[in-house]
């Protein structure tokens, strides 16, 4: 089994090949990952013609654009591999079945739901979210049931989406640039390349670092609810929330 990941920088896809190993030595068989360091449709596309060439026996795909890998993996087919798609689909013609960790409707839901949770008994104010790649497939679609999810809080409003493209600096950076392009964002739902499993963690102290750093710059003095008045808005030093869908 070759299994073409979105990147080869990402430990989430050490874990999905460990499964993956355990079931082919079930059966006599083996796994290994194929991937890029950096995200992208036409590595993953070279990859799986070039594994296509070598007759490999089965290819599980991770696509990171759901269109430019069907052409790839319907010729696979044809070559006689056998191929699926995992953790992100693509399009449905260019293979038989999918295999998710959870349907996607409900990761979106449930990161809504922890979110909101969070932002404490009565939920209120501006939230953002921080998104992989704009045309990952299962992004997408978990931004689409949280957005949904969301409108149950009509004291919420998501402000904007971002995007790191697959890499844990840019996510960082992108969510530092949302607490100053909004001063009085209260929290992030990262949507991100499951990088590091201490990123969300990593991206909340940021955002609270910097929230800190401009009201030392203007001078401001905390008071014992911990804000800070930033003319015209106030916003919250420890306030921020984080939720996470890995």
């Amino acid at each position: 089994m070759s299994m073409v990941i979105k990147e080869t920088t990402n430990p989430y896809y050490n874990a999905t090949l460990k499964g993956a190993q355990i079931a082919a030595s079930e059966i006599g068989g083996t796994a290994t990952n194929y991937g890029p360091t950096q995200s992208s449709g036409q590595a993953q596309v070279e990859l799986i013609n070039n594994l296509a060439d070598r007759h490999v026996a089965a290819i599980a795909v991770a696509p990171s654009d759901p269109d430019a890998v069907v052409p790839a993996m319907k010729r696979a087919q044809k070559l006689g591999t056998k191929v699926l798609t995992f953790d992100a689909d693509s399009g449905k013609e260019g293979r038989p079945f999918f295999v998710n960790q959870a349907t996607s409707d409900s990761i979106g839901r449930f990161g809504a739901i922890l979110l909101v949770k969070a932002m404490g008994e009565h939920p209120k104010g501006e939230v953002a979210i921080v998104s992989a790649q704009p045309t990952a497939a299962n992004q997408n679609l978990w931004i689409a049931a949280f957005k949904d999810e969301m409108k149950k809080y009509p004291d919420v409003q998501i402000v904007d989406t971002v995007y790191g493209y697959d890499n844990e600096q840019k996510a960082f950076d992108a969510t530092v640039a949302l607490t100053t392009k909004y001063p009085t964002l209260l929290a992030f739902s990262h949507r991100p390349a499951r990088v590091s499993p201490r990123s969300p963690a990593r991206l909340s102290r940021s955002a609270k670092a910097t929230v800190r750093s401009r009201c030392q710059a203007t001078a401001c003095q905390a008071s014992r609810q911990n804000t800070c008045s930033m003319a015209p808005s106030r916003a919250s030093t420890s306030g921020i929330r984080s939720s996470s869908a890995t």
